[in-house]
């Protein structure tokens, strides 16, 4: 794994604790007998805004490093990281812009409970399939590239093929019938025979000449030879007295 540049999100979070600071020194003062308590205001609003721009883009940029460095070894968990990692990125950098702002959390939060839960039973197929698919990235019980056969009776029986990639909402598998996709809430709830990943070669079992060489060929057979038949040598001929 490839170590993650993250100047730029260091950078960018050290600005936005500079505008938190900022933010709070100048909106603690607000006092209504100031004569200046608008230029306060200004201030105040200037530095939570400055802290919504440098905190999304520093927690923006630090998911998509780790998600980036993460994806060379293994791609289907880094798409769920770099997810989880914006998702609470953007809640901190909400909360902590509400405080700034002297808004009350309370009646927000009441309203926010009311909206997920609607929200939630609208999507509840997608949801299940997302909670579905982060259990199967922590979980393992196949990998990328691993060849498995899923027994279900909601697909139509049991099929086999080999685990292409791995989503927050679906699994591709490459089959005899070809791309095949599969919601995770399916797989959670399925039966799964992975196949063994074949061993590497040894000294023990590479063909002669190392595991580049071509197979060797059946062993050539050699063609019967044909007996020569000796010519018969002529005797001189006698010699007269």
């Amino acid at each position: 794994m490839t170590k993650p540049r993250l100047g730029g999100a260091a950078i960018a979070a050290v600005g936005a604790a500079v505008a938190v600071g900022v933010g709070y020194h100048f909106g603690g003062e607000l006092q209504p007998h100031r004569r200046d308590l608008a230029q306060h205001q200004i201030i105040s609003k200037s530095a939570a805004v400055a802290f919504v721009v440098l905190g999304t883009y520093a927690s923006r940029r630090l998911a998509n490093e780790l998600g980036r460095a993460i994806a060379l070894s293994d791609r289907a968990s880094a798409a769920v990281i770099r997810l989880i990692l914006t998702i609470v990125g953007v809640v901190v950098v909400a909360l902590v812009t509400l405080a700034m702002l002297r808004i009350g959390v309370s009646q927000l939060l009441l309203g926010g409970a009311i909206t997920g839960v609607i929200l939630g039973i609208a999507a509840q197929q997608s949801l299940g399939n997302m909670f579905a698919g982060i259990v199967l990235l922590v979980a393992r019980p196949f990998r990328a590239g691993d060849r498995v056969r899923v027994k279900t009776g909601s697909l139509g029986g049991p099929f086999e093929g080999e685990v292409m990639s791995m989503g927050l909402t679906y699994v591709t598998f490459s089959t005899d019938e070809g791309m095949t996709f599969v919601p995770n809430l399916t797989l959670l709830a399925s039966g799964i025979v992975r196949s063994p990943r074949p061993l590497p070669a040894t000294a023990d079992t590479a063909p002669p000449g190392g595991p580049n060489a071509p197979p060797a060929g059946p062993d050539p057979v050699a063609e019967p030879s044909t007996p020569v038949e000796a010519e018969p040598q002529q005797e001189p001929p006698a010699s007269s007295p």
